[in-house]
C-alpha cells in the first residue's frame, strides 16, 4: 500500500511539474505577444519559436510581420513587402515570412524541426529584417542584387548568421545548421549549397567561442 501511495505521489508531482512548465511557457509567450502585436498569422506550431526568437529583436516591435504558406524551394524565406519598401519609412516597413508548403521528401519542413532548430532558422530570418531596418531603399536593393553573385550572397548570408549569433541565438542556429547538414534527408546538392552559402556548425561554434572568450 505504501509503494502504491508513493507511486501516485510521483505521478501527481510529474503532472503538476509539467502543468506548471506549460503555464509558464504560455504566460511568457502571451507577454511577448503583447510586445509584438503587429505579428500576424503565425501557425500555432511555430508560436513559441517565433515569439522567443523575436524577443532578441526588440527593434521589430513596430513592424507588421505576416506569415504565409507558399510553394518555395527552401524551408523559409523572408522579405519586406514591395509597397512598404517603396512608400514607407524604413522604421514602418512591413515584412512577410513565407513558409514552404511543398511536401517533397527532400525538402526540409520547418514543422519537423526541434524547437531549438526552429528558433535558429527564424532568428536568421529576423536578423535579415533587423538588417533591412538600418538601410534605405537603395541599400536594400543593393542587398537584393548581391544574390546575383554566388560569392556576394555567401558573404551576406554568413554576415547575417554572425549577426544572429551575436543576438544570443548561436546555440539555436547551430541546431538548425547541424540538422540540415548531418541529420536531414535534404539532397546532396542542397547540403552543398548550404555549406557554401551559410556558416557551418563548426564555424558557428568557433564564432561563439571567440565571442565568449575573455579578451
Amino acid at each position: 500500500m505504501y509503494k502504491s501511495d508513493m507511486r501516485l505521489q510521483l505521478i501527481f508531482l510529474f503532472i503538476a511539474y509539467n502543468f506548471s512548465f506549460c503555464q509558464t511557457t504560455v504566460s511568457q509567450i502571451d507577454s511577448l505577444k503583447s510586445n509584438f502585436t503587429l505579428v500576424q498569422d503565425v501557425p500555432i506550431e511555430l508560436e513559441t519559436a517565433v515569439y522567443s526568437s523575436l524577443s532578441h529583436y526588440p527593434e521589430l516591435q513596430n513592424n507588421p510581420i505576416r506569415f504565409k504558406q507558399a510553394r518555395i524551394s527552401t524551408t523559409l524565406n523572408a522579405r519586406p513587402t514591395l509597397g512598404s519598401l517603396l512608400f514607407r519609412r524604413k522604421e514602418n516597413r512591413r515584412y512577410v515570412v513565407r513558409i514552404n508548403s511543398t511536401m517533397a521528401d527532400s525538402i526540409i519542413s520547418v514543422y519537423h524541426l526541434s524547437e531549438t532548430a526552429k528558433k535558429g532558422i527564424l532568428g536568421h530570418e529576423f536578423a535579415h529584417f533587423a538588417d533591412y531596418e538600418t538601410r534605405n531603399f537603395w541599400q536594400v536593393l543593393g542587398r537584393a542584387f548581391s544574390y546575383l553573385s554566388k560569392s556576394r550572397k555567401s558573404k551576406f548570408e554568413k554576415a547575417i548568421d554572425t549577426a544572429t549569433i551575436k543576438r544570443g541565438l548561436g546555440h539555436e542556429l547551430y541546431a538548425w545548421s547541424y540538422y540540415v547538414l548531418y541529420e536531414s534527408n535534404a539532397t546532396v546538392a542542397y547540403k552543398t549549397f548550404k555549406r557554401e552559402t551559410y556558416l557551418t556548425p563548426e564555424e558557428i561554434q568557433a564564432i561563439q567561442f571567440t565571442s565568449t572568450t575573455p579578451k
